[in-house]
C-alpha cells in the first residue's frame, strides 16, 4: 500500500528504514503490564454493580407497593403529604360570608384626597363592587327627587347657555356668574374627584371660606329633618365613595332639606368639580302652574323616574303634588292628582310594588 508524505510522493513500507518502523510502536505503546491494568475488560464492572442496585431497588418498591395494597384505609390517609411550596389558588367565600380584603386597597389613591374611614365607605376596588346608599338617604331621595328635577328645569330656562363664573375668594364672594346678565349667590356643597371616584364635603376641606360651607354643615347637623327622619350617616363622613352615592343625588336632598332653589355642576377640566347650591333669595321663582304647564310637570315626572334614583314611587309622587299643592284622591292602586283652581289632572296607576305603571293628563271639567 501507498501512504501519503509531507513532500506529496508515494513511497511503500518495505522501502521505509527499519528504524523507522521499529522505533514508532516503540515510543507510542504502553507498556504491558499498564495496558493490562488500563485495558476496558474490567469497564462493565460498574454496569453490572448499576444494574444490580436497580434491580435491588425494583424489588423494594414492588414489596412496598404489595405493602401499600395490603395497608388499612386508615393507614394510608393519616399518611402526611410533604407541604406545597406554591400557595394555593384563591377560593370564593361562601355564600353570606364577606370577602376579605388588603389594608392596602382601602386607601384613596386620588391625590389631595383624605383616606375613606374604614368604618363608613370603603375605597371603590373596582367596576364589580357596588355599595349601596343608607336607608335614611334613598328615603329623603325618593320624597325631593322630582321636585329637585323640577328646579332644574326652571333653572335651565333662566341660565339659558351662558358661560359660567364662581367667585371663591375674591369681593364678591360666593357669587355665581352666568354671562354679564345672570348672577346668584351660592354656597359649595362639596367637589367630586376629577376621576369621578369620591364626592368631599365643603366643611371637610382646607381653603374654602367658612361662610361658603354653611349649606354643607346644615346637612351635617340634621336641619330640614323631620320628626321620624333619621340622619344618613353620608352626611357625617368627610369623603364618600361615589359608588355609593353621586354630588348629584346629595344636591337633590340638598335641595329640598334646605329649601334652595337648585343646584350647579362647575365642571373643570382635569380638576375636581365644584357641586354649588344656589340659596340667592332673589332667584326667580316659578309662576303658579297653569293648564300650558301640565307638560312640565309630565316631563319632570317621567325624567326623574327614568334616573331609577327613586325606589317608592308612590312616595316620590305624593311628595312633589304636595309641595305644587295638588290635591290627591287615592283608590286602592289608582291616585289622582288635581290642581283644582288650574283645572289640571294626573291620574296615575300603580303597580302591587308601588312602582308607577300608567300615567294620563286631563282637563278637570267646570
Amino acid at each position: 500500500s501507498r501512504v501519503g508524505t509531507p513532500c506529496g510522493r508515494g513511497s511503500s513500507l518495505s522501502a521505509m528504514p527499519k528504524t523507522a518502523v521499529l522505533k514508532k510502536p516503540a515510543l507510542g505503546a504502553p507498556k504491558p503490564k499498564e495496558t493490562a491494568v488500563r485495558k476496558p475488560a474490567q469497564a462493565p464492572r460498574p454496569k453490572e454493580a448499576a444494574s444490580a442496585k436497580s434491580a435491588k431497588a425494583k424489588a423494594q418498591a414492588k414489596a412496598k407497593a404489595k405493602a401499600k395494597a395490603k395497608a388499612p384505609a386508615k393507614a394510608r390517609a393519616s399518611q402526611v403529604k410533604p407541604a406545597q411550596t406554591k400557595p394555593r389558588p384563591a377560593t370564593k367565600p361562601a355564600k353570606g360570608s364577606v370577602a376579605k380584603r388588603p389594608a392596602q386597597a382601602r386607601e384613596s389613591k386620588v391625590s389631595g384626597q383624605r383616606r375613606l374611614k374604614q368604618s363608613a365607605f370603603p375605597a371603590d376596588n373596582g367596576p364589580s363592587l357596588r355599595w349601596q346608599r343608607s336607608v335614611a338617604l334613598g328615603d329623603l331621595l325618593d320624597r325631593n327627587a322630582i321636585a329637585s328635577v323640577y328646579k332644574q328645569m326652571h333653572f335651565s330656562d333662566v341660565v339659558g347657555d351662558r358661560p359660567w363664573a364662581f367667585d371663591l375668594t375674591g369681593i364678591k364672594k360666593g357669587l355665581l356668574r352666568f354671562g354679564e346678565d345672570v348672577a346668584f349667590q351660592a354656597e359649595i356643597l362639596g367637589t367630586e374627584s376629577a376621576d369621578g371616584k369620591f364626592f368631599e364635603w365643603s366643611w371637610a376641606q382646607r381653603g374654602i371660606p367658612s361662610e361658603l360651607v354653611q349649606s354643607a354643615q346644615a346637612l351635617r347637623s340634621g336641619q330640614g329633618l323631620g320628626g321620624n327622619d333619621r340622619l344618613p350617616p353620608e352626611f357625617m363622613e368627610s369623603q364618600i365613595s361615589m359608588a355609593c352615592v353621586t354630588g348629584t343625588e346629595l344636591a337633590t336632598v340638598a335641595c329640598g332639606l334646605l329649601g334652595a332653589a337648585c343646584y350647579f355642576h362647575g365642571y373643570l377640566e382635569g380638576a375636581d368639580t365644584l357641586v354649588l347650591l344656589v340659596v340667592d333669595p332673589e332667584f326667580p321663582l316659578r309662576v303658579p302652574e297653569t293648564a300650558g304647564d301640565a307638560l312640565r310637570v309630565s316631563t319632570a315626572i317621567q325624567h326623574t323616574l327614568a334616573l331609577e334614583w327613586v325606589e317608592n314611587h308612590t312616595l316620590a309622587l305624593d311628595s312633589f303634588m304636595q309641595s305644587l299643592s295638588w290635591e290627591i284622591h287615592a283608590e286602592g292602586d289608582v291616585r289622582k292628582y288635581v290642581l283644582e283652581w288650574g283645572r289640571i289632572a294626573f291620574r296615575m296607576e300603580f303597580d302591587r310594588q308601588g312602582k308607577l305603571r300608567q300615567m294620563d293628563t286631563s282637563l278637570v271639567p267646570t
